[in-house]
């Protein structure tokens, strides 16, 4: 919880690696991504950004049915 209060989160949050979506980031798929206090809320320091980084790697180098992938992006 404290590092989720320095980066500006008012709670933890928890990323589900066995999970990725491909998400189309313009305002046709979220109309209020440019209204203030929506799209980006907060920051990630950059420690924790990598981690997230190689995290995702690590979940790309599995065996595709091992993922669940999402998104009116995702690859078919």
């Amino acid at each position: 919880m404290d590092r989720a209060r320095q980066n500006n989160n008012t709670r933890a949050f928890f990323i589900d690696t066995r999970v990725r979506a491909y998400l189309p980031i313009h305002e046709a798929f979220f109309p209020d991504i440019d209204t203030p206090h929506h799209g980006v809320i907060a920051s990630i320091d950059q420690g924790l950004f990598k981690r997230v980084v190689e995290e995702f790697a690590r979940v790309n180098e599995r065996a595709p049915e091992q993922i669940v992938t999402l998104g009116p992006l995702r690859p078919r």
